[in-house]
């Protein structure tokens, strides 16, 4: 979906001599006033209207102006100082447990299945704050499932909460975290070293939440560690990391883009050189149309003069 949305105002999208896009400043308008409305009002509705601007505003696909990114980060660092940005998630993840719907083999699914993977996924991880770090450490302890065993090759298999939260931690870019990003909990919920994996995620994250260990995230140069109520403390990473970071990041970037272009590229050149052919042979049948009236003269010559001598030897 946010591929999508990104898409289709990448089909309107003009310079007009500005230093950012016209789709950049779209986004960021968007982005700030969401923001507005979060912090005179953080209801549930407006909170989650920001998580949904503020998530594909982060978009990656493209390769945003230098301007577009520091804009983008400090919008981001603003909503996540806003309460509320990540807790509403579970909130709406407990209003929603008991949901369900009847499935024609008898069993049953959880409603929210969808919903959670999305959220947990899609809006959580885009903030670098505390708080998202908090609420999916939370999660990280939730086993509980209603949803029954289903049938084998499911396509919406439900996860617990805990291994999508892992999976989400994952994603986050947080430093030193203990495992590779992962986007589908069921590489991680089936994986041999299940038990060791996870254990280590939990220890980590019970070091992070008594304050013994910081935290911090790529590309942010904002260190946090937690105190004892649950509140935080910001220091600062060194200026030289963060840099050395973001040019990576944007080489890594560049290298998904080309991989996902070449397979396109190829196809509109097979495209042109089919083009170009077709325009070859009609221009070729309009330089040389005496060859077919050529060919038909010299067949009625000859079959003319067959028949004369023909009527002269008979």
């Amino acid at each position: 979906m946010k591929f999508k949305i990104v898409i289709s105002f990448l089909a309107i999208t003009l310079i007009h001599g500005k230093t950012f896009a016209e789709l950049e400043l779209k986004i960021l308008d968007k982005m700030r006033d969401a923001i507005v409305e979060a912090e005179r009002e953080p209801t549930r509705e407006n909170l989650l209207a920001m998580g949904k601007v503020a998530f594909w505003m982060s978009a990656d696909e493209f390769e945003w102006t230098e301007e577009y990114e520091v804009e983008q980060k400090r919008l981001i660092l603003q909503a996540a100082a806003i309460p509320g940005h990540a807790k509403i998630y579970t909130d709406e993840l407990e209003l929603r447990r008991g949901d369900y719907l009847p499935r024609p083999d008898g069993t049953t699914t959880a409603l929210s299945d969808h919903w959670r993977y999305d959220y947990l996924f899609r809006n959580v991880t885009v903030y670098p704050s505390p708080e998202s770090v908090s609420v999916l450490g939370y999660l990280l302890d939730d086993f509980r499932n209603p949803v029954p065993e289903r049938r084998r090759f499911d396509s919406m298999v439900v996860h617990e909460n805990a291994y999508n939260a892992a999976c989400a931690l994952s994603l986050m870019g947080l430093r030193d975290f203990p495992m590779k990003p992962l986007v589908i909990p069921a590489a991680m919920k089936h994986a041999p070293n299940l038990e060791g994996m996870f254990s280590e995620i939990q220890d980590w994250y019970a070091k992070v939440k008594s304050g013994e260990i910081p935290f911090s995230f790529v590309g942010y140069a904002e260190e946090y560690r937690f105190n004892e109520d649950g509140s935080w403390e910001v220091g600062k990473v060194d200026p030289a990391l963060v840099e050395a970071e973001r040019v990576q990041e944007l080489a890594k970037r560049k290298a998904i883009r080309i991989s996902l272009a070449e397979p396109e590229r190829e196809l509109r050149r097979q495209r042109e050189k089919l083009r170009t052919e077709a325009a070859k042979a009609a221009s070729d049948a309009k330089t040389f149309p005496w060859i077919p009236v050529t060919v038909g003269f010299l067949v009625f010559t000859f079959i003319g003069g067959w028949w004369v001598w023909r009527k002269k030897h008979a």
